[in-house]
């Protein structure tokens, strides 16, 4: 049972490791090439979009959120989640708790408390990406500033992240060693 639980615990930081690295690798021009060879190209398009829209100081639309939502959400599903996922619950040696592992009620911080996301199968993939679909559209309903006030209360982030999430990445970034194809690069402050 731990090993499966620490299965979702590692998919979990994967896909933040890979949010976070796909978006510092696709802001750095002399990085573009190195992305193109890693990202697909919905994706790769969707973040040079949103890096432009920063550069520029517009706030991309709703349509273009939503694109650059799913464009990262459906390639981590396929690329990351989903064999993890498959491959936790094939290690799982145990029926009845595997068949409630499948069932769970997720809930995030700006959901209305009394309306979960319900799965009937976790494991399936076009579920999650319905649910997460779902789950984007709430925080878009809800309005984004809401949604990030509420995210913040989250008490599963670090101290460093709630006075200051830019110095707290900022921290991060200049710590954190990106290995590419062998090669060790730094990504710059």
């Amino acid at each position: 049972m731990n090993a499966f639980a620490e299965a979702f615990r590692d998919i979990n930081r994967r896909v933040c490791f890979e949010t976070y690295f796909s978006y510092m690798l696709t802001a750095d021009p002399t990085l573009r090439l190195t992305a193109g060879e890693h990202l697909p190209e919905r994706l790769l398009e969707a973040l040079l979009r949103c890096h432009s829209a920063r550069r520029h100081g517009q706030i991309l639309t709703s349509r273009e959120r939503r694109e650059l939502f799913g464009a990262f959400f459906e390639w981590e599903q396929e690329a990351v989640v989903q064999p993890a996922v498959a491959a936790a619950f094939a290690a799982l040696n145990w029926p009845e708790i595997a068949w409630a592992a499948r069932r769970p009620a997720i809930r995030f911080s700006y959901l209305p408390v009394m309306e979960p996301l319900l799965f009937a199968n976790f494991g399936c993939p076009q579920e999650r990406l319905a649910k997460g679909y779902e789950a984007f559209d709430q925080g878009q309903r809800r309005g984004w500033s809401e949604v990030e006030h509420d995210l913040l209360r989250y008490e599963g982030l670090p101290r460093s992240f709630r006075p200051d999430c830019s110095a707290h990445f900022q921290n991060l970034r200049r710590a954190a060693l990106i290995w590419i194809d062998g090669q060790e690069l730094l990504l710059s402050a």
